[in-house]
């Protein structure tokens, strides 16, 4: 219990309990106990609550998806960037999303092979030929830039941005 709370408790009990001074015939009455209004009229209640209201943290805006963040992106002369520079940012997110940025990346079945996890059909639609995983990084992004152009996120269904 507080300090404040105890003193409190050991007045109020101590006015309570004391009797009020009465006259006697020996002369004036003494001075007479304080009651308990007097006690509460003179309380020093201290300058802030005793109980501190909780600390509520300031709102947390929401977090943008990928392609919301690329879409409302702003260059610092209040432009908008081209649609070479979202789209390359688009495939970096791919990139890194479906092989950690491995050129090189094999699927555990073999089946998706590169950095963007392409099968040998989808490679060979975009003008691709032979292993994706050994075409050069050049190779690899230029084919993924056009099959984002040609079918856009639905190549890449869960790394890919959507909207």
């Amino acid at each position: 219990m507080p300090k404040r709370a105890i003193a409190l408790t050991a007045v109020l009990v101590t006015a309570t309990l004391t009797p009020p001074a009465q006259a006697t015939a020996a002369g004036p009455p003494s001075p007479r106990a304080p009651d308990l209004d007097d006690t509460l009229a003179n309380l020093e209640l201290p300058s802030r609550p005793l109980i501190e209201p909780p600390v509520v943290p300031p709102p947390v805006p929401p977090v943008l998806a990928p392609s919301a963040a690329a879409n409302s992106a702003t260059k610092s002369d209040g432009s908008r960037p081209g649609k070479a520079a979202r789209s390359r940012d688009s495939l970096a997110r791919i990139r890194a999303c479906e092989s950690g940025s491995n050129y090189q990346a094999r699927s555990a079945s073999g089946r998706y092979r590169g950095a963007y996890q392409f099968d040998r059909a989808t490679f060979a639609s975009v003008g691709g030929s032979g292993d994706p995983a050994a075409a050069s990084p050049a190779e690899q992004d230029h084919r993924a830039r056009l099959l984002l152009a040609k079918r856009g996120g639905a190549a890449w269904p869960v790394c890919a941005p959507h909207g």
